[in-house]
């Protein structure tokens, strides 16, 4: 099965049980989480208590799923940038959006496979190319710490399976 191979990452609560207590109502800073529909899949949006976002896939070629998440980002997360983009795995459907989504709005950090032999769907050059800050080949047990609100629980995130190798989480 294709998925046991994918790239996987986790969100990973350090201290989550040894954090202070945080305060609950309407301006409390919380761990969001977005599902966008992406056609025949779905992107994941997270951004976290510091406001630091994390997109995982950008769904199909062309603008509509692109569009979908960047209106998602937006509109409904307040965000004028996209942190780091994580592609799981090479099939067009997860990171076909990616390029489109760059002309409208920033990518910070690119994380992914990189390239390897016998990937299932060849990334065009436009995805090799797409403007971005930076970019890095995840590896399984490689982890992106992600920023810190005081008083909140770390989060990062966690790389178990990449290229199909895996760790015990």
């Amino acid at each position: 099965m294709r998925s046991l191979f994918a790239f996987l990452c986790v969100i990973v609560a350090c201290s989550f049980f040894n954090a202070p207590p945080m305060a609950i109502g309407a301006d409390a800073a919380q761990l969001r989480l977005f599902w966008i529909d992406t056609e025949g899949g779905a992107a994941t949006l997270i951004v976290t208590p510091a406001g630091e976002s994390v997109l995982i896939d950008t769904g199909n070629p062309g603008v509509r799923d692109a569009e979908r998440i960047a209106k998602l980002a937006t509109r409904a997360a307040g965000l004028k940038r996209i942190d780091h983009l994580i592609t799981t795995h090479y099939h067009s459907d997860h990171f076909g959006g990616a390029a489109t989504l760059s002309t409208m709005l920033p990518i910070g950090h690119v994380h992914d496979n990189g390239k390897f032999e016998g990937m299932p769907d060849q990334p065009h050059k436009e995805y090799w190319e797409f403007k971005c800050e930076q970019r890095s080949v995840m590896n399984p047990g490689d982890s992106v710490e992600l920023k810190q609100l005081a008083g909140s629980p770390p989060v990062r995130l966690l790389c178990l399976a990449a290229r199909k190798q895996f760790i015990d989480p």
